[in-house]
């Protein structure tokens, strides 16, 4: 688990899907932060975003990380969204910020909010090597 950690620490954006009223999945590109331990994602997003509205109706959503030919290495989660209440906020803008001080300038702004994906799931595809190495994480207990 730990060079999924490090691959985790080394990227910097994912693809976070949500459920749409109507069922419809509804995916967007977003920078990332996470904690190891537990393992969780934050994304920094507004409030009046498609996302926000999503998650307040359906909580299960999918993350994948892992864009590049070159690197030819996939991870893709589902799992658990929500937006983070005050008590695990603090932590999140800590972590989040350090891996991107540049969102910090909207630390302040009433339409930023904090979202956190928690996965049950993952499966890390590694397409550099001659068979695939895949492999699947189940993180429910």
């Amino acid at each position: 688990m730990e060079e999924v950690r490090e691959f985790f620490r080394n990227h910097r954006v994912g693809a976070l899907s949500t459920i749409s009223s109507e069922g419809y999945p509804e995916s967007a590109v977003l920078h990332y932060s996470n904690n190891d331990n537990p393992l969780a994602f934050y994304f920094s997003t507004e409030r009046s975003s498609r996302k926000i509205h999503n998650i307040r109706l359906n909580s299960k959503a999918s993350f994948v990380i892992g864009f590049s030919e070159e690197e030819f290495i996939t991870v893709q989660m589902n799992g658990i969204v929500k937006e983070l209440g005050d008590e695990e906020l603090t932590e999140a803008k800590k972590i989040h910020y350090k891996k991107h001080p540049d969102s910090k300038q909207y630390e302040n702004d009433p339409e930023t909010v904090f979202i956190s994906f928690t996965p049950s799931w993952i499966k890390i595809s590694d397409y550099k090597v001659s068979p695939a190495n895949i492999k699947e994480i189940n993180l429910q207990s």
